[in-house]
């Protein structure tokens, strides 16, 4: 995953994942790549972007497969991964 918009619609799509699953916002979302990438976002519903909390990029990408933990306001927790083809799957481990 290269450009913002990748990570954006990963992002969009991950926050739809969570909420359909129950999720309170806001929610705090991390995404990490394994080449040492990462991104922590909050989103709150009455902002249209998410605010940027940290942000860390090695040569300005991500790199597939991504981890994502999403934190919701009650403290449940839910840990996904992104693969090669953009695709959202629950976390294995």
């Amino acid at each position: 995953m290269q450009t913002d918009e990748l990570l954006r619609t990963t992002l969009m799509s991950v926050v739809s994942h969570s909420l359909d699953r129950g999720m309170k916002m806001p929610l705090m979302v991390c995404m990490m790549s394994r080449n040492g990438s990462v991104i922590v976002v909050r989103c709150v519903p009455d902002r249209e972007e998410p605010v940027v909390l940290a942000e860390h990029s090695h040569d300005d990408r991500f790199v597939s497969p991504i981890g994502i933990m999403v934190l919701d306001q009650s403290g449940q927790v839910l840990k996904l991964g992104v693969d090669d083809r953009g695709r959202i799957m629950p976390d294995a481990g």
